[in-house]
């Protein structure tokens, strides 16, 4: 069952700290364009859902061929997706008895607000919400999540918990993410009905000032702007740009070091390279926004100032890859004409795993670097030695 509200739990963050979103984005002529990572969610998701309510086995699921659009459901897909997110689904409900599962229930608040949880669930005196993601490219947690309080809020206004239920009972978040970015694939975070109570209250006021909002009012940056349908003209973001844009601007620049000889204002800011690093991060997704809407809008057939669809270099491929493959082993032998690579380890396993064949590790894998990446300080890895300091240790071993 898919209903898109115009405020939902996908959208529950962006709408609390950035109200005016949603009538910018009223403004715009929007491409419904999917992506094939968008439906091999819809069609994982299908999955679990049928898994869940119509309690057949694996096999029979893949036997039934699942599908939406153009992603289908693999054997691969199957073991590294399906099982470990219904395996952790279990898990969940067993560890904070839970008694009820309800899935995919269509819940409204008012005609602009509602949406449809993967999961809700109660035992007695607990409730539980849980939902899958099954990408890869952006790691998601339980830790005070507003999808999560949008779920459970939605959910205690519909009266769907048949469970005694005050200030202080337990609430507990689930997110499922198979993937191998991650080390588990059930991340777990409580809190309870009285915290959602107040998420609640905060969220209706922000809908409050999202309705009455007009077109560029109310706007805010942050990490809520991904994915948000308006970000490649949203004024906010534009200004974060100009901002930088001020700062490559080499007269500009000249000036102000002029000015700072004499001791005057200066004209633009001075950042240092750490605030520099954090004005490239917001600005590199919003450049790929920037670039992705205007082609979409071109596509389209609508028209961008200055701009226009061509198509790409035209690069030499063969029309029949095997037939030319046995031609030139003959016309140059395999040597020259064919090149080989041995699978990774990670790749290895997963075949050795689909054969029900054991692999002998040890002595034959090593884990390396391929070099080091800029981080927040806050993130969890240690920071890596510099050559600076190796040197300046060296000297003073030497010494």
């Amino acid at each position: 069952m898919s209903f898109h509200y115009k405020y939902g739990g996908s959208t529950a963050k962006r709408t609390l700290n950035c109200s005016g979103w949603a009538a910018l984005s009223s403004t715009i002529d929007r491409v419904d364009k999917g992506s094939v990572h968008a439906d091999r969610g819809t069609m994982l998701h299908t999955c679990c859902e049928i898994l869940e309510e119509e309690g057949i086995e694996y096999d029979e699921l893949l036997e039934r061929g699942v599908e939406f659009n153009d992603a289908k459901l693999t054997p691969e897909l199957l073991e590294e997706k399906v099982i470990p997110a219904m395996e952790s689904l279990e898990d969940f409900v067993e560890d904070y008895n839970l008694t009820t599962v309800i899935t995919e229930e269509l819940l409204e608040f008012s005609e602009v607000i509602g949406g449809t949880p993967d999961i809700l669930a109660y035992g007695d005196g607990v409730i539980a919400c849980a939902d899958y993601k099954f990408g890869d490219g952006v790691m998601v947690y339980a830790d005070n999540n507003d999808q999560m309080f949008f779920c459970v809020w939605l959910a205690l206004d519909s009266d769907l918990f048949d469970t005694e239920i005050d200030a202080e009972t337990p609430v507990h978040f689930g997110i499922i993410q198979p993937s191998d970015k991650r080390e588990e694939t059930l991340d777990v975070w409580s809190t309870t009905v009285a915290e959602v109570d107040a998420f609640g209250d905060r969220f209706l006021d922000a809908v409050t000032v999202a309705e009455e909002s007009e077109p560029g009012e109310n706007l805010n940056e942050g990490d809520w702007c991904k994915f948000c349908p308006a970000a490649a003209i949203c004024p906010e973001k534009g200004k974060t740009a100009r901002n930088a844009l001020a700062l490559l601007d080499g007269e500009l620049i000249t000036e102000n070091k002029e000015l700072s000889k004499k001791g005057a204002e200066l004209t633009i800011p001075v950042l240092e390279l750490g605030q520099a690093l954090e004005l490239a991060s917001k600005l590199e997704p919003w450049i790929k926004d920037v670039r992705s809407f205007a082609f979409d809008q071109l596509e389209a057939g609508n028209e961008v100032p200055g701009y226009k669809l061509v198509n790409k270099r035209a690069t030499r491929k063969w029309i029949d890859p095997d037939a030319t493959a046995e031609y030139l082993k003959r016309k140059l032998t395999a040597k020259n004409a064919m090149t080989y690579t041995v699978i990774s380890p990670a790749q290895a396993e997963k075949v050795a795993k689909k054969l029900k064949v054991t692999l002998r590790m040890n002595g034959r894998t090593i884990s390396k670097s391929s070099g080091t990446t800029i981080a927040l300080e806050s993130d969890k890895r240690e920071a890596v030695v510099s050559q600076k300091a190796i040197s300046e240790t060296l000297k003073q071993l030497e010494n």
